[in-house]
């Protein structure tokens, strides 16, 4: 699907003419010829041999989208993105969303409440968001403190997706991911597991969430 994309006129065109040849074959005839159907068939890998080979003449450097969530200091968790193209200019659309204590986490600037994001990233070049959680809240009444005694989950979830079109008009999409991410001192582990990561959405009042189109 991906060499389609990048070739849409050449592949269009390989798929007219092999209807060509065929319908130049059957036209007005009423018996098999078994020479003309060899030499249709030849005409027809011939069409898609010329179609294959001008792909590899013609290929671009396939581009590829990093994506990662990580600590970096107590009460704050980043999102990368990061195009890793050594040429290629990518614009990515981001969504990051967030539940906590049944509630939607505040997102940074341009993300917030799930909105998309749309970053244009040269060659190499990446970008930060910086998700900053609040204290973990205590019980009330409570003497010991949010590290002893939570009022609330010790466990908030993040929900990470983007699409990306590149320069050359190829596209895809990452996620949508989930990490949980532990609000005493903002750990996060990705969930391995599609099943167990939206039950814990959920659980947390997180609402249906699907891949990024662009």
């Amino acid at each position: 699907m991906r060499l389609i994309r990048r070739f849409r006129a050449e592949f269009a065109l390989a798929v007219i003419a092999s209807f060509v040849c065929i319908g130049l074959a059957v036209a007005g005839r009423g018996r098999y010829d078994p020479n003309l159907a060899v030499l249709t068939a030849t005409l027809v890998v011939l069409v898609w041999y010329t179609f294959f080979t001008y792909c590899a003449v013609h290929r671009e450097e396939v581009s590829s989208i990093g994506l990662a969530v990580q600590r970096t200091a107590a009460s704050t968790v980043e999102v990368i993105v990061s195009n890793r193209s050594s040429i290629r200019r990518v614009t990515v659309r981001l969504r990051i969303q967030g539940q906590r204590d049944g509630a939607p986490m505040t997102m940074p600037v341009g993300v917030d409440g799930g909105g998309e994001n749309d970053l244009s990233l040269l060659a190499g070049e990446s970008r930060t968001e910086v998700i900053t959680l609040a204290a973990a809240k205590s019980k009330p009444g409570s003497q010991y403190g949010p590290g002893i005694d939570l009022g609330e989950s010790e466990q908030a979830i993040l929900c990470v997706a983007l699409g990306w079109r590149d320069d050359v008009n190829d596209s895809s999409s990452l996620g949508p991911d989930f990490w949980a991410v532990d609000v005493l001192d903002a750990k996060v582990r990705r969930y391995q597991r599609t099943s167990s990561a939206l039950d814990a959405w959920r659980r947390l009042g997180g609402e249906k969430v699907s891949p990024i189109a662009i």
